[in-house]
């Protein structure tokens, strides 16, 4: 099941000097936040891995594989409601709200 439109919606992208960035939102009524956790959901760090995957998917026209994750940390919640820009620059992927990371990882691609 793709996320974009059931957990996430793109507002926009562009490109950068460095890759691009891409903004989304997430959807407070997803069944995500149903789940996780009940009474203060938050976004489970997998989720936002595989929105990371989805997104590159759009931008490349195809569903990429992924065959490995590098240096992955959750530094701060991510919240339903929350506006991210995802930041792709080669292989690393900073996740910023606000202008502040809260996550950051590596993607490796077969």
């Amino acid at each position: 099941m793709a996320l974009s439109g059931s957990f996430f919606e793109l507002v926009a992208c562009r490109g950068t000097a460095e890759g691009f960035e891409a903004t989304v939102r997430t959807l407070p009524g997803s069944i995500v936040y149903r789940a996780h956790f009940p009474g203060w959901p938050v976004t489970p760090g997998a989720v936002q891995v595989r929105m990371a995957t989805e997104i590159l998917g759009l931008r490349l026209g195809r569903t990429p594989e992924l065959s490995c994750i590098e240096n992955l940390k959750f530094l701060s919640p991510v919240l339903p409601g929350d506006e991210l820009t995802f930041a792709f620059n080669g292989d690393a992927v900073l996740v910023l709200r606000g202008g502040e990371t809260v996550s950051k990882m590596v993607l490796r691609y077969a």
